[in-house]
């Protein structure tokens, strides 16, 4: 299975509990340690989650590791 950037739509689904979403979550995890999402995403999810459910917000949060992608493409920022 090939590594995906998910978008807002999905992590929403998973988070919701949507059921094909969580299998293919599960399939997906076999493959892949991580799942791997934008900074947008990660600030749409958390506002939503801000908005709605602080308690799903800190489990959110709880597992992210930010990878530092900046130095990669702009070296001379």
């Amino acid at each position: 299975m090939k590594k995906a950037l998910l978008d807002t739509n999905i992590l929403s689904y998973f988070l919701r509990g949507e059921t094909q979403v969580v299998k293919n979550f599960r399939e997906y995890q076999q493959f892949h340690s991580y799942l791997t999402f934008s900074v947008l995403t990660y600030y749409e999810i958390k506002s939503g989650l801000l908005y709605k459910d602080a308690k799903m917000l800190k489990i959110f949060c709880s597992n992210l590791k930010f990878l530092p992608i900046a130095a990669r493409f702009y070296p001379l920022i």
